[in-house]
């Protein structure tokens, strides 16, 4: 390259390193990787909180729906997001938001089905209950066999299966040793093939 070449090689590239610095002095950024985002949120960044949540919004809408049905599902999201909002300062980052975002969720919805549960008692309402493991793509005796589950052996399944969650993320969840939900695992295969077993007797 001659000289001249390369002096006005060395100009551009100083140039181009001034207009990349200028932009960046400009346009402040805004928090986008997913801890950034935690962190403002957790200092009061309510927008920051917004986008948080909606990374996720769809995979937890889904975990509800599938738990507390269609006509329950979004009140139970907006009650999950207020919480989440109220005890950011409690999210320890010991696991990730997403399942700490799941775990608050699977408690609303524990209180959605004690709230029907005594509404019934009371009386007070109608309707089929244990919709939220009643899957178009399972087969009857699928669902049946799932019906018959311990409370905690269902819960364990579907979270593993139907929301695709490692052992590990559904200790967090469930804040529960992990030791203890391989064992429950262990215990709920077994307890679902008796049940099907049965069924198909």
């Amino acid at each position: 390259m001659s000289p001249t070449n390369e002096a006005q090689a060395t100009t551009e590239e100083r140039m181009m390193r001034a207009l990349t610095t200028n932009r960046s002095r400009q346009t402040p950024r805004e928090p986008s990787s997913e801890a950034a985002l935690v962190s403002a949120a957790q200092k009061g960044d309510r927008a920051a909180f917004d986008r948080l949540t909606g990374l996720f919004f769809e995979p937890v809408r889904r975990f509800v729906k599938r738990r507390v049905g269609e006509d329950r599902a979004d009140d139970v999201v907006q009650e999950t997001l207020l919480a989440a909002w109220t005890h950011m300062d409690r999210y320890a980052k010991r696991s990730a938001f997403k399942t700490w975002l799941l775990s608050i969720a699977l408690n609303k919805c524990r209180d959605c089905h004690r709230a029907r549960q005594e509404a019934i008692l009371e009386g007070e309402a109608t309707g089929e209950m244990g919709r939220e493991f009643d899957r178009a793509d399972m087969r009857a005796d699928v669902r049946r066999a799932l019906s018959e589950l311990s409370c905690e052996h269902r819960e364990l399944l579907t979270l593993y299966y139907e929301e695709e969650m490692t052992l590990r993320e559904i200790a967090a969840v469930l804040e529960t040793n992990l030791n203890t939900v391989k064992y429950r695992f262990y215990r709920a295969h077994e307890e679902f093939a008796k049940s099907l077993g049965d069924l198909n007797a």
